[in-house]
């Protein structure tokens, strides 16, 4: 016991505890500070989420597409800042949305979670760049280019502007990397297989064992964590898929082991071939066994991935109905917008409508995704002809079109305070750069018959998995929908950086390197071997000696890595400062709003205009 605990004492990554730390340093300052709040309403969608929260305190029915994780989280905070906001509320104010809706609380509170989460996400974002871009690495781990990511997203504006309101992407970004990282994590723990003599030696605590071993506590963690993701958002289930393939994946590897186990055995349990036996009949004798093992081992893995995938839905369910039947118990008196659950669940209506307790909570849960898809089926298409349309086609918001202006402010006129939906430039560029560059090299590497990398496939996945899905949604759709995309597209960045760039700069530095050395050593190289022919000692040393001398070719490539390093985390900051002011509401003038126009399609508009 004492000697697992030092080793796990050991095992513990200092340089990775102190880059978590410095990230959430400045996290938090980027995400809780300046301690700025507008001074006359809601901003953008809080109009929804504060009276919505709000009724949680009084019990008012609301209703909303989205499931309630982010509330919850939302509702706690208020409490926590306003432990009297029960007395303090009118009900009578509150529905499902309310315009320029002038709260009587601090709301400091029903932010402060969101802000959490926000200063979070970077964290996340390391931990899970961290496992990619070092997939097969364990020893001398690769820090930098996770470390890189992690500084993208902690100076992505719009990340920060999500982060300090009562808005619910942040959860939503956090919650969807979490069942990621720990997929990934299952993915690479080590295999464990069933022994049934041991088994059948000590029966309880064999199994006890085997079910708590690292991989399936990795598994069981997975299906949680998918469940908070979807609590936020349906959307979240863009991240199945990539949960799915690792299971397989995994299974299959640890399947593949079997094989020859069982083959084996088939062949022992056969009759004993003759002496005179000939060399065909071994050989089909094997092929059969191969062919039933075969047979054995695909009816295994078809089982156990099954199972795995349906143990990790099933957790999801759970924390996804643990979720909704906290809504349920904090709603218990009606309101107006109650009247549409009569039409699919009559027994809630009743419940809400006299104060009694006779639905169930399926149907309850039945009722919110009828109306959910109702709500979605009179969402208004997107119509540019609108004088003020805010939304955008979801093939153009990789270049950040359309920004929506969330809040703005004045005392004047003259200068106006903005909260402004819009990113970082530098970071959406090397967000695209990177998909680019990883694409490309998926491609090259299919048509020039390399193995393609599973770590780009899955990032490539990721991303277009939270993206195209928009092409065949016919409602609006807001530039904010492709947050969690930008964010994946940091990642693939980070290791496109890394297996195209930088092994590009490598190969160039080594090829000079080489070009440079090879006519000053030949030389003496050739004097070394020649001397060294009658003792074999010599050669060894003469090759050691030569080998030590080209190694300093890896010396510019830490210089040159260094800087490409430091110039984008310096754009990325540069950029960030730039745009600080349509971000932490700091006043502009005019031009110093017009000179931020960069691009037209951002369609930036300046009150009034």
């Amino acid at each position: 016991m004492k000697n697992t605990l030092i080793k796990k004492i050991k095992e513990i990554d200092i340089t990775k505890i102190t880059i978590v730390i410095f990230l959430l340093t400045i996290s938090i300052l980027t995400r809780f500070y300046p301690p700025v709040s507008p001074t006359n309403g809601m901003v953008f969608d809080e109009s929804y989420f504060v009276p919505q929260v709000e009724s949680y305190a009084v019990g008012k029915y609301f209703f909303d597409p989205h499931p309630h994780l982010a509330r919850m989280f939302m509702y706690y905070g208020m409490k926590m800042f306003n432990p009297s906001a029960t007395s303090l509320i009118d009900p009578s104010k509150l529905a499902n949305k309310v315009d320029n809706y002038k709260t009587p609380l601090n709301m400091d509170g029903i932010r402060f979670f969101p802000r959490v989460f926000g200063s979070l996400v970077p964290i996340m974002l390391f931990l899970v760049a961290f496992e990619f871009i070092n997939w097969k690495r364990r020893k001398d781990p690769n820090y930098f280019f996770p470390l890189l990511v992690s500084l993208l997203g902690v100076f992505e504006n719009i990340f920060i502007v999500e982060s300090r309101y009562a808005l619910i992407t942040q959860f939503l970004l956090f919650f969807m990397l979490l069942p990621i990282y720990f997929s990934i994590k299952y993915y690479k723990s080590a295999l464990n297989h069933f022994s049934l003599s041991k088994f059948k030696t000590s029966k309880i605590l064999y199994t006890i064992k085997y079910l708590l071993n690292e991989s399936n506590i990795y598994l069981l963690i997975t299906g949680l964590a998918l469940g908070t993701a979807v609590s936020t958002k349906w959307f979240a289930l863009s991240v199945l898929p990539f949960i799915l393939i690792l299971i397989s994946v995994r299974q299959a590897r640890q399947d593949s082991k079997y094989l020859d186990l069982v083959s084996e055995r088939l062949l022992k349990r056969g009759s004993v071939l003759p002496s005179t036996g000939v060399a065909v009949e071994i050989l089909k004798r094997k092929m059969k066994a191969w062919r039933d093992s075969s047979r054995i081992v695909f009816a295994k893995y078809i089982l156990s991935v099954t199972a795995k995938v349906l143990v990790v839905i099933a957790l999801a369910f759970i924390v996804y109905s643990g979720v909704f039947a906290w809504h349920f118990s904090k709603i218990t008196t009606f309101a107006d917008s109650a009247e549409e659950i009569r039409d699919y669940c009559p027994d809630y209506y009743n419940d809400l409508k006299n104060g009694t307790h006779n639905a169930t909570f399926l149907c309850k849960l039945y009722s919110q995704y009828e109306l959910s898809n109702k709500y979605e089926r009179y969402v208004p298409e997107l119509d540019f002809t609108k004088k003020d349309e805010i939304g955008s086609k979801w093939l153009t918001w990789p270049i950040m079109s359309r920004t929506i202006s969330y809040y703005w402010q004045t005392d004047n006129s003259e200068e106006y305070s903005f909260v402004y939906l819009m990113g970082n430039p530098i970071n959406w560029a090397f967000g695209i750069i990177g998909i680019v560059l990883l694409f490309s090299k998926i491609i090259v590497d299919f048509f020039e018959g390399r193995r393609i990398n599973i770590v780009h496939a899955l990032l490539i996945m990721l991303f277009f998995a939270n993206w195209l899905p928009y092409a065949f949604i016919s409602r609006v759709m807001y530039l904010y929908h492709y947050i969690p995309a930008l964010m994946f597209s940091f990642i693939i960045f980070g290791v496109a950086l890394k297996d195209v760039v930088m092994q590009a700069v490598d190969r160039v530095l080594n090829q000079r390197v080489f070009t440079e050395t090879k006519g000053q050593q030949r030389e003496e190289f050739e004097k070394k071997v020649e001397g060294s022919m009658k003792k074999e000692n010599k050669v060894i040393s003469a090759m050691k000696n030569l080998a030590s001398k080209l190694d300093t070719s890896g010396n510019p490539a830490i210089i040159i890595k260094g800087v490409i390093f430091a110039l984008i985390v310096l754009a990325s900051l540069v950029s960030y400062f730039y745009y600080y002011p349509l971000t932490y509401l700091y006043p502009l003038s005019k031009e110093q709003f017009e000179a931020r126009y960069l691009v037209k399609d951002w369609d930036m508009k300046w009150p009034g205009k």
